[in-house]
């Protein structure tokens, strides 16, 4: 009897693939396609029969570069099995150095095992089972490679998976969960936050997040399971739906409430007298400002000297011109001028820091002519330089780490007089490769090594340098050293002194902070005034910048606390010199993790 295409009520295919008009097809399979290569074209989709999974195909031809529809919040998984649909592929038990974090999480002889089981998985037809003896396996572990896109570079993503205690003793952080980027090259051990597996009772299912912040370079990580105890009990865990990926985030227009303020009002009338007042109120409308200010002379007001008037901005703000059609020839509000006999509408146009305003002949407002008992209502809507549209929602504040720490500086002097850009040639760490360094120290700004803010914020800028000078080179009259930190050629702060003449070595050290916006550029110059063309120490543990973006807090795990306080509670400090730890003892008040000794 010929395949029937009618099954009851249904309609069916004779094949397992429907290929929709020789373009997409719609597979039914029981194939884990990001382990197995199956062949299809772009947008094809496959349904996984057996874990009632969906797949999405994002190439051509026959190949694993399949996303699962749905896996992870942004619809991005950058783990190729994460749930031992058919087997265990990509994944790999290693044993490291014993240690509480891994080393490059490959190689060994481990003895814990990482297995597929089908016996009541988490999810689907399968899960994975990590199992550890009843021994001190400290340092062993399974881990998997990622490659992370371009776009993920300097992100935040997130490590998600749920697991089960399906037997033995385990308690928190046995198991740990480390990233290490570059893992064939030179591995860097990065430590989410989230990372220490927490303990419950066998049958009861939990799901563990892990946040980390990728590096400015590089795509290849390894994503680690570690035995991070020296327990000797044994457990097996039960692991599924392993996600690293970027976390999707709600955003939207930000809009704040409105503020009080008092505006600057330029030409300086001075309200006075009965029912004097100046007063403003701005609130944020996406990448813009909304004003609401209100001037009453009153009855003994005094006009001001300038020739027209200008309402300053809240502190810090400018106006980005740029994003006018007519620049400062834009009417951004309307206005109301008038007195106790006559009134006049007036419009608003956009000044770089603020409001200016003509009457609707043309003709501007005077300060001079704003006298006793004149009033002014303004609105305005005007756009702000540093301001986007759209904003990160707070249940999603962009938290990640912006620093970065350069140290040493090159042999090059710095000639008296002169201003020089200063060179720090030894990185530490930079998390988003925003320093550029040019090798030397150079009096021209346009040439000089320098800080490409990568996103908008405040930031904290600290210094050290040091003048490799002994021979009395400043004569200590009217004479400096100062060292200055620069945004876009101009100077924001300066930390500034006088050496004796008999000081050698005199160095300069300070914290100042900037609010700078993404493409700004930070520089840091110094300048002496000796006579003499003096060279800074190169040292590293006496040349060093740092920059760090301040930031809101952010939660490190859900219920998680860190905490110390301790004190000295006998014995005697020695005095002169380094501290003798043997003459004193302390005792600990507070210690959440057990981390002080």
């Amino acid at each position: 009897m010929p395949a029937s295409i009618f099954a009851g009520s249904k309609v069916k295919t004779l094949k397992g693939t429907l290929s929709l008009n020789g373009g997409a097809d719609v597979i039914s399979s029981t194939t884990d396609p990001t382990s197995v290569a199956v062949d299809a074209s772009p947008g094809s989709i496959l349904l996984n029969t057996t874990s009632g999974k969906q797949y999405r195909k994002n190439d051509s031809g026959s190949s694993t570069n399949w996303t699962e529809v749905g896996a992870g919040t942004s619809g991005i998984n950058y783990i190729t099995n994460p749930s031992a649909s058919t087997n265990t592929t990509g994944w790999a038990t290693y044993a490291d150095a014993a240690g509480a974090q891994p080393v490059d999480g490959t190689g060994g002889s481990p003895t814990v095992t990482w297995t597929r089981s089908t016996t009541t998985p988490l999810r689907g037809a399968a899960d994975f089972n990590f199992t550890k003896d009843a021994a001190n396996r400290q340092g062993e572990g399974v881990a998997t490679d990622i490659t992370i896109d371009l776009a993920d570079r300097a992100k935040v993503l997130t490590v998600t998976f749920d697991y089960e205690v399906l037997s033995g003793t385990y308690a928190d952080g046995d198991l740990t969960v480390y990233l290490i980027a570059d893992p064939t090259g030179t591995p860097v051990v990065i430590q989410p936050a989230g990372y220490t597996v927490q303990s419950a009772t066998v049958g009861t299912t939990m799901r563990q997040t892990a946040t980390f912040q990728t590096q400015a370079t590089g795509q290849s990580y390894r994503v680690c399971f570690h035995v991070a105890s020296t327990s000797a009990a044994a457990y097996v865990v039960a692991v599924d739906n392993v996600i690293c990926g970027p976390q999707s985030t709600v955003q939207g227009a930000a809009v704040s409430d409105w503020v009080s303020y008092t505006p600057t009002i330029a030409g300086s009338p001075t309200p006075s007298g009965t029912s004097a007042l100046n007063a403003g109120r701005w609130r944020r409308v996406g990448d813009s400002i909304e004003l609401n200010l209100f001037l009453h002379m009153g009855s003994t007001g005094t006009a001001g000297s300038a020739t027209s008037a200008i309402w300053g901005l809240p502190g810090g703000l400018a106006v980005d011109l740029t994003k006018l059609a007519r620049g400062n020839s834009q009417t951004v509000g309307h206005a109301m001028f008038w007195n106790t006999v006559s009134e006049s509408n007036l419009i608003t146009q956009a000044t770089a820091t603020g409001v200016f305003v003509e009457t609707t002949a043309g003709g501007p407002v005077q300060a001079n002519n704003i006298l006793a008992n004149y009033q002014i209502a303004i609105v305005a809507f005007l756009p702000i330089q540093g301001w986007s549209s759209n904003t990160v929602m707070s249940q999603d504040t962009d938290t990640r780490v912006v620093s970065a720490r350069y140290k040493g500086v090159p042999s090059t002097s710095i000639t008296s007089g002169i201003p020089f850009y200063l060179d720090f040639n030894s990185k530490d760490f930079d998390t988003h490769g925003a320093w550029t360094s040019t090798g030397a120290h150079t009096s021209s700004s346009a040439n000089g090594s320098k800080y490409t803010v990568p996103v908008a914020g405040y930031y904290k800028v600290n210094f050290h340098i040091m003048l490799n000078e002994t021979s009395g080179a400043f004569n200590g009259t009217n004479e400096f050293f100062d060292v200055s930190l620069n945004k876009n050629g101009s100077v924001v702060s300066t930390i500034s002194g006088r050496p004796y003449s008999v000081q050698q070595y005199p160095s300069r050290n300070g914290s100042m902070l900037v609010s700078a916006v993404a493409g700004d550029i930070l520089q840091l110059a110094a300048i002496q005034t000796s006579g003499s063309s003096l060279a800074i120490f190169n040292s590293a543990d006496l040349a060093f910048i740092e920059f760090e973006r301040l930031s809101g807090p952010a939660t490190i795990a859900a219920s998680e606390t860190v905490a110390m306080r301790a004190y000295k509670n006998t014995g005697s400090h020695p005095g002169g010199g380094w501290v003798d730890t043997s003459a004193y003892t302390t005792t600990s008040l507070v210690d959440s993790h057990g981390a002080f000794n």
